[in-house]
């Protein structure tokens, strides 16, 4: 599993000063030193070109190439779901041998990653749907790290930070590693010890990782801190938001959903609007709340085609009343138009009255309920 070799012909020369944003290269993109930076076919990025001025890269050069483009949409994702099975299996081979892993490897698959999405968000979804079943290792950390990296870069993260959340996020597990499989998949109620020893994977992958001087305090940071909370009641450190790292926020809301969304032995899966939905529940005490409103507004359209809270949808506000979505402004819209039902004790309206709560910051919405909830009137 190594990159691509240098074609022994001759190769192209291009002045980072002369790319433009749209810019597509034919061959495999290096440095001076034959690094490989970024894979052929991919439209560099804003954030691709500034990353190569920032790191005082002023040539970079190509072989071009005669094949067709880098393979279709599925054989793409073919390619990523083969190299992601790869590095998790040579990581727990690592921590089975408490090795250093190839960072390198894993380094590399995330910058392809990185570029393979931002290049076409509209890959994300069939990305998620990699998953198998007995492969919940791999895929989730990768679907942490696509996803994570995909909230980073709609945040506005520069790109090389972007990358430092994805590896951070493929990585975040790490720990579970070390964890029993016969625990990672208990059905039913773990002991307090159980609980313990679950609860010390981020410091047992933190551990694991610190051992090595390549792995940057950002990426360790994320490992160490992705199930910290909002309000400081999460493990191991109890850390607040004030002072976890913007990285394991970012992770800590993707570790969740994707974890909801997905079907274990001893679990459903979740819809991706039951998964939203509990996580804007999770708003300022799990969660920051300005990155949940980000979530769902900039990751839902891309996660599924169809609203959170389409019209019709009985919904519990942060007052105590039950409305009903008349209207959403935008896919994924937390805030749409809403009918007033019943007051904050639960009793029926005489007469509804609509609230657009993009226009009313004393109301929000809580989550989903059905008609059966409501008392009769």
């Amino acid at each position: 599993m190594s990159s691509d070799p240098i074609r022994h012909v001759e190769r192209v020369e291009v002045r980072v000063d002369f790319l433009e944003v749209g810019t597509t290269l034919s061959g495999n993109v290096y440095d001076e030193q034959n690094r490989l930076l970024f894979r052929s076919h991919i439209p560099f990025t804003r954030d691709m070109i500034d990353y190569l001025k920032k790191n005082g890269i002023q040539l970079i050069y190509y072989t071009p190439r005669n094949d067709s483009p880098v393979k279709t949409q599925s054989e793409g994702i073919e390619q990523f779901r083969s190299r992601a099975r790869d590095i998790m299996d040579m990581l727990l081979e690592a921590v089975a041998r408490n090795d250093r892993p190839d960072f390198n490897e894993a380094r590399q698959f995330v910058r392809d990653l990185q570029n393979f999405i931002e290049a076409d968000d509209s890959t994300l979804l069939p990305l998620m749907k990699i998953r198998e079943y007995d492969d919940y290792t791999y895929t989730h950390s990768v679907n942490v790290g696509i996803l994570s990296m995909m909230l980073a870069g709609k945040y506005g993260i520069d790109y090389e930070m972007v990358h430092d959340v994805g590896l951070g996020a493929l990585l975040h597990d790490t720990g579970k590693l070390t964890i029993a499989r016969e625990l990672l998949n208990k059905q039913g109620k773990l002991s307090g010890d159980e609980i313990y020893i679950f609860r010390q994977h981020p410091v047992k992958g933190y551990e694991y990782m610190e051992q090595f001087k390549d792995v940057s305090e950002d990426v360790l940071a994320i490992i160490h801190q992705h199930h910290e909370w909002y309000n400081g009641n999460g493990y191991p450190r109890g850390l607040n938001d004030e002072n976890m790292h913007t990285g394991a926020k970012f992770a800590a809301i993707c570790d969740v959903y994707d974890a909801l969304t997905t079907e274990r032995s001893y679990k459903r899966a979740y819809t991706t609007s039951e998964a939203l939905a509990l996580i804007m529940r999770g708003a300022g005490t799990h969660f920051s709340p300005v990155l949940v409103s980000r979530f769902v507004r900039d990751m839902t359209p891309l996660l599924q085609k169809h609203p959170v809270f389409p019209p019709g949808t009985l919904v519990l506000l942060n007052t105590g009343e039950v409305a009903m979505v008349r209207e959403v402004h935008s896919i994924g819209d937390d805030k749409p138009i809403v009918a007033i039902v019943t007051d904050n004790q639960r009793k029926r309206l005489a007469r509804t009255f609509n609230i657009d709560l993009t226009m009313d910051a004393t109301r929000n919405l809580e989550k989903v309920i059905r008609f059966a909830d409501i008392p009769p009137e």
